[in-house]
């Protein structure tokens, strides 16, 4: 469809308004070409080439990294054990003894943890309601020097 713009009476004069006039003093605009277009569009260019070279870089530390992980792992397996067969039955002692030295213990009730650690001079036992817990004792001469809870809560019997 053909669109036309409504013309004015045939005695008006060219500048009166109407859409089909020209302009008396056109205004002064630069002719752009190619080349300024080409620069105005640098800075996105800059930073689409930033997040180019940021990504490669980390994407060759990445892989790097995840080599070392593996080269890791597979000089360094973890051990797997199974129990033979027969063995879940056995009875294995619940209580510890320490008789010398700086230690950080751990109490269980679960099996197969310890129950109960026995110094020279005393016993730690669990204290009632509660399922593990963590000390650190240091036994010297046949005499308790330190004895500290690091988690939970304890009962101590004196020898």
């Amino acid at each position: 469809m053909k669109r036309e713009f409504p013309r004015g009476k045939a005695d008006t004069k060219p500048t009166e308004g109407n859409l089909d006039e020209l302009m008396a003093d056109p205004p002064e605009i630069s002719a752009r070409g190619s080349l300024e277009g080409y620069r105005d569009g640098s800075r996105v260019r800059r930073k689409v080439y930033i997040g180019l070279v940021a990504g490669a870089a980390i994407a060759v530390l990445g892989g790097h990294w995840y080599a070392r992980h593996l080269e890791h792992q597979r000089k360094n397996p973890e051990a797997h054990y199974t129990v033979a067969e027969g063995a879940e039955d056995e009875i294995r002692p619940r209580s510890l003894q320490w008789n010398d030295g700086y230690a950080r213990l751990a109490l269980s009730r679960d099996p197969p943890g310890v129950n109960q650690i026995v110094l020279p001079d005393r016993t730690i036992q669990l204290a009632k309601g509660v399922d593990t817990a963590q000390v650190k004792v240091k036994v010297i001469d046949g005499k308790t020097v330190q004895l500290k809870v690091i988690s939970g809560d304890i009962a101590v019997v004196e020898n």
